[in-house]
């Protein structure tokens, strides 16, 4: 379905976006809504919501931020 290279192109440019791999990393612990985690030092609202966006722009969760299968080959 999608080569190697093209995933680990993906995971190398966007999910080494900490906030993007930190905000995957939520939904794979069971975190619903990382915009509500009560964090020591909270991440600007607009980089969460940039987090969301990407990873739902590579598949990675669906519209209701749900991990879909894709998600497997960002590990």
């Amino acid at each position: 379905m999608y080569s190697f290279c093209f995933i680990s192109v993906l995971k190398n440019f966007y999910l080494g976006h900490f906030p993007t791999w930190l905000i995957l990393s939520m939904f794979a612990l069971g975190i619903t809504n990382p915009s509500k985690f009560d964090f020591i030092d909270a991440p600007n609202p607009f980089t969460i919501a940039r987090a969301l966006y990407t990873l739902k722009h590579l598949g990675a969760i669906d519209l209701n931020c749900i991990i879909t299968e894709l998600r497997e080959y960002y590990n």
